[in-house]
């Protein structure tokens, strides 16, 4: 399969996970993507053709599966990251950032996160956090996006 179809359909299930697709239109969309079968392991394959899409529960631990397999199967498109709790520095893609990764998860891709989501390449805070002038990552001069 050429790489542009199987990154059309990496960004559909992104999309999906990230909640940028109605659950109707994206079991519409599995029924209607043979190629999915071939991309998937079967396991997974068969858990998206025998979902029931009405129940809650088993689409947010599908994502969950999907969510496992997009960053195992694409991992190069995503960011490094290594942590290192002992001097409290998270490395993303080279960029060293004092602090741990919080417990928290992105509300998108439920990632985990520093003052911004790596994933997504979002703030997690709409505001700046620390009051710190000179911090690039809570100050009010912060850049748009958290990685260039």
């Amino acid at each position: 399969m050429p790489n542009s179809k199987m990154s059309n359909i990496a960004e559909k299930i992104w999309q999906f996970i990230r909640g940028g697709f109605s659950i109707v239109e994206f079991e519409q969309w599995i029924y209607n993507t043979p190629e999915l079968e071939t991309l998937c392991s079967p396991d997974l394959f068969f858990e998206l053709i025998s979902l029931d899409y009405r129940d809650k529960n088993a689409v947010e631990r599908t994502k969950g599966s999907l969510r496992a397999w997009i960053r195992e199967r694409f991992r190069d498109s995503f960011p490094k990251i290594n942590e290192d709790r002992e001097h409290r520095i998270v490395r993303i893609n080279g960029h060293e950032i004092f602090g741990v990764l919080a417990e928290l998860k992105c509300v998108k891709c439920k990632s985990s996160l520093v003052p911004f989501c790596p994933f997504c390449n979002i703030w997690t805070e709409e505001h700046p956090i620390c009051s710190d002038p000179r911090c690039p990552y809570c100050s009010v001069r912060r850049p748009h996006r958290p990685l260039k």
